[in-house]
């Protein structure tokens, strides 16, 4: 060792001791002891490219073997072999440890070239984690100017330059050796999921092989170098990945954003890495060139299943359906549910023995999702990708673990007309039109006592009050009407003699009370009256028929049609009041036996008619309230008031009084 170093080191270990002279024992035993602070000694092995002043450093008797992280401040530029005195705070990371620099002296530099050579497999759990290196590697993938991925017999591995380069297209598919750190991935339970190397510099990766020709695709499983696959495209993935149908083997390509992809059913020859499991080929590739020899050629080679229980276990793995990756499949079964899946929709459909879940487009999951409640009977075409799991207790034969079938149009799902399957879908129609007809009725018939019962309530208030106002006309006008026309008619008695002219006019005004009183008696009938409320008028005029006909004096016929279902209070009662009156003149000055009662509709109304035999009547020929007669008078007064024509006439033998009403 150079004297400098040597005189470096022996300073340290005067400042602060160390348990051994390796870097990371002394760190762990720092760390251990809860030392504030440590000083250590080592060279570096690793320039961090994604932090500044981040850098590995090794022991500098061993730099070939275990390494710490170092963060903090530098004096200068760190560069891959500076021997270096670090002065800091230790700390434990996950499965490696740490100084957090406060201090980082140069004393010397070292050569660290001729790195010992490991497989991948020798990497496998971490155990050389920050140790420098070397691998060998195919170069399979370029995934940046700075990061390139490299595959061995044992699997692939990452590499990152901290010095970038866009020379790596070319050498695809060559072999290179290459010398750097070690760094190992885990997820957050301790897995180890991959490796990683960092290399320093372009003179730390070497050409050792050129590319060969492609091989086939399951070829030699543990050679690392391209393969090569013809056939057609059977599926296209939105994403990124589509699947080649050849006439005796299949694969998945992955491209990358700078393949080109194809179209469904194209011809095309590819070239790519082959991803393995467990040492065996998947069926799988990582695209590096793909080429289109022909456009648009049909597919017509399908294997029909729709008669076979394809997750039924064959007798030998040639009699099962595990030989169908990749291959178009024909299927016919049961739309058993229709759900959310990436980039589309997926769906289970039920076959005979199991439930096979279909992948497409989201159109056609919109579609598909409005009649999944109906169960409807689907014949599928598309691409067969089968999942497998070993027969546990039953021999070497595998077992179908999963059935999917990826389907390339939205044409490739087509409803069969299923009989039952419409009677079902129309039983679902008639019963939900059935349950909103029955909903609405009962909202209906809610809303309509709801609302009877506020038109009833609003009824008993006004006839509460016609009833409070007719008991104040009884008691106060009618009664002082009655006094004063018996006061007018005493006044005849004082005097023996009294001139005609007073008598006359004395007996007119006592007429005049006696019709005012009448009236007033009516109107006070009328406001005590519920009827005019709470039955039709029809149901009005045939009572007051039957009233009219008591006694059997007269006879009393009714023909009601035309009339509405309700009307206005004062309206019905004017009415009513004009047919009394009518049947009182008829008796009175007429000496009618028999009254007709009739109603017609008319345009926007109707026509109510009182008809009676007795004697013809002059309505211009008759008294007049100058002869003290006011029945007449009253009815048009009626008339006017409520808005309806009074028309007087004869029909043959008949005296007839229409009441033409506008409702």
């Amino acid at each position: 060792m150079r004297k400098d170093v040597m005189l470096a080191l022996y300073a340290c270990a005067i400042a602060m001791p160390t348990i051994s002279a390796d870097i990371v024992d002394v760190v762990r035993e720092q760390c251990a002891a809860g030392a504030a602070e440590c000083c250590v000694t080592g060279v570096v092995t690793m320039v961090a490219s994604w932090g500044e002043r981040t850098f590995v450093a090794a022991d500098v008797s061993d730099p070939f073997g275990p390494g710490i992280y170092v963060k903090g401040p530098s004096a200068g530029e760190v560069s891959v072999g500076d021997v270096l005195e670090m002065r800091g705070r230790p700390a434990e990371s996950f499965r490696s440890y740490v100084i957090e620099a406060s201090a980082v002296s140069r004393i010397g530099a070292k050569w660290l070239r001729g790195a010992p050579y490991y497989r991948l497999m020798n990497l496998r759990r971490g155990e050389f984690n920050l140790r420098r290196l070397r691998l060998k590697g195919v170069l399979q993938q370029v995934k940046g100017p700075d990061s390139l991925r490299f595959g061995t017999e044992d699997g692939v591995f990452d590499v990152h330059l901290r010095v970038p380069s866009e020379d790596w297209g070319r050498h695809v598919n060559d072999e290179f050796e290459l010398e750097g750190v070690v760094s190992a991935t885990y997820t957050h339970h301790g897995q180890f999921i991959g490796t990683s190397l960092f290399v320093d510099a372009p003179e730390d990766i070497h050409f050792v092989v050129a590319s060969p020709d492609p091989l086939a695709l399951r070829g030699d499983p543990w050679n690392p170098h391209a393969r090569e696959m013809s056939g057609s495209v059977t599926y296209v993935d939105p994403s990124d990945w589509f699947v080649v149908q050849g006439s005796n083997d299949w694969a998945v390509v992955y491209r990358s954003p700078e393949t080109p992809s194809p179209s469904y059913g194209d011809v095309v020859r590819v070239v790519g890495f082959a991803i393995l499991d467990s040492g065996e080929t998947k069926g799988e590739l990582l695209a590096w060139k793909v080429d289109v020899l022909e456009s648009g050629h049909p597919l017509e080679e399908v294997h029909d299943l729709r008669w076979y229980d394809i997750f039924t276990t064959a007798e030998s793995p040639e009699q099962g359906f595990n030989g169908l990756n990749g291959c178009r499949v024909l299927l016919e079964g049961t739309l058993a549910d229709v759900s959310a899946g990436y980039g589309g929709c997926r769906f289970g459909l039920a076959v005979r023995d199991g439930t096979v879940t279909v992948h497409a487009s989201a159109g056609l999951g919109d579609r598909l999702g409005r009649m999944a409640s109906g169960h409807p009977r689907l014949r599928v075409t598309g691409v067969a990708m089968i999942s497998l799991r070993n027969g546990f207790g039953r021999g070497p034969i595998p077992e179908i673990a999963a059935f999917d079938v990826f389907v390339p149009t939205d044409e490739d799902v087509e409803v069969l007309d299923d009989s039952a399957w419409r009677r079902q879908r129309w039983t679902r129609a008639v019963l939900a039109g059935l349950f909103a007809v029955a909903a609405l009725v009962i909202v209906l018939l809610c809303a309509k006592v709801f609302f009877d019962r506020a038109r009833r309530l609003r009824l008993q208030a006004v006839i509460a009050e016609r009833k409070r106002m007719s008991a104040d006309l009884h008691d106060t006008i009618e009664q002082n009407l009655a006094i004063a026309s018996m006061m007018m008619n005493s006044s005849l008695m004082v005097r023996d003699k009294v001139p005609d002219q007073v008598t006359s006019a004395i007996g007119s005004a006592s007429e005049l009370l006696a019709q005012t009183k009448r009236e007033i008696r009516d109107v006070i009938l009328n406001l005590r009256n519920d009827e005019l409320f709470e039955k039709s008028p029809e149901e009005i005029f045939s009572g007051l028929a039957a009233d009219l006909a008591r006694g059997g004096a007269l006879r009393v016929r009714t023909r009601l049609r035309g009339l509405p279902a309700r009307l206005n209070g004062a309206l019905c009662a004017d009415l009513v009041n004009v047919v009394r009156e009518c049947v009182a003149n008829a008796i009175r000055h007429g000496g009618a036996k028999a009254v007709l009662i009739v109603s017609d509709a008319r345009p926007g109304g109707f026509v109510l008619t009182v008809a009676n035999n007795g004697s013809p009547f002059d309505p211009l020929a008759a008294p007049g309230p100058e002869q003290g007669h006011f029945g007449l008078s009253g009815m048009r007064a009626r008339a006017k008031r409520s808005g309806f024509a009074l028309v007087f006439g004869r029909k043959g033998r008949l005296n007839t009084v229409s009441m033409e009403v506008k409702t």
